[in-house]
């Protein structure tokens, strides 16, 4: 469920058993390849996912080679920051391992999606799941991260194309709601993000999160003790048992 094939096929067979209209596919089905599929690896490797809003791009881009020297794969820059596209696309060139991965967050249409995948970007991430989206980063073989508030609306975004599902907020709901909605929907790889605290990384692991997005509570508070919550948040996602 977390291996760079989004399960696409899984999520169309289950409409058409159900006799519903499946929403279509943007892009191939199969597995995703290159940048990609090393978004896919980094968050579901590490478990963690770095989010960053600034109030600069350069402030965006210091905050991401930061996170990537304390050991943090996977960094995401929302669109909300000004010249977060300009940030992502220096940051392409700047990043000191092709394994580190940068993405574009809080991405709301199309033309900000295609922005996106010409500057690099190896992620889209967006709070919903608007098909257009994932249909031009699935078609650019980028991962996709669209968001979901409902079961429903999980499952929507993963028949369009989604390679994870952003549960956003996790402010409105419980490890103990993760948990339920993977008892019925088991193959659902949900990434919780907002509001999430370090200290309770492990409990959305453990409720059966594939990973977590951590913004504020990674990037606030002395810039010196940064390493240290990037070292906390990555020691306790390691040490979690994997749902599955």
């Amino acid at each position: 469920m977390c291996d760079g094939n989004p399960g696409t096929a899984l999520w169309q067979a289950s409409a058409d058993a159900a006799g519903s209209v499946p929403t279509p596919v943007a892009g191939p089905p199969g597995s995703l390849e290159g940048r990609g599929a090393r978004a896919v690896d980094a968050i579901c490797g590490q478990r963690v996912l770095g989010i960053i809003r600034a109030d600069s791009a350069e402030a965006a881009g210091s905050l991401t080679l930061q996170l990537w020297q304390a050991g943090l794969r996977a960094v995401e820059i929302s669109v909300g920051t000004p010249g977060a596209i300009e940030a992502v696309t220096v940051l392409v060139d700047e990043r000191p391992d092709p394994a580190f991965v940068i993405g574009a967050g809080t991405v709301m249409d199309a033309a900000t999606a295609q922005a996106a995948v010409e500057s690099g970007a190896d992620l889209l991430v967006s709070p919903i799941a608007d098909p257009a989206v994932i249909a031009v980063g699935r078609d650019a073989g980028l991962a996709v991260l669209a968001g979901a508030a409902t079961p429903g609306e999980a499952v929507a975004a993963m028949r369009a194309g989604a390679s994870l599902v952003k549960l956003f907020p996790a402010r409105m709901v419980t490890p103990a709601v993760v948990a339920d909605i993977l008892q019925a929907l088991p193959n659902l790889p949900l990434v919780p993000v907002g509001g999430i605290a370090i200290r309770d990384v492990g409990e959305w692991l453990r409720a059966g999160a594939v990973a977590v997005g951590l913004g504020a509570s990674l990037t606030s508070g002395r810039p010196g003790d940064l390493h240290v919550r990037v070292s906390r948040a990555l020691g306790i996602a390691s040490a979690t048992a994997r749902h599955n």
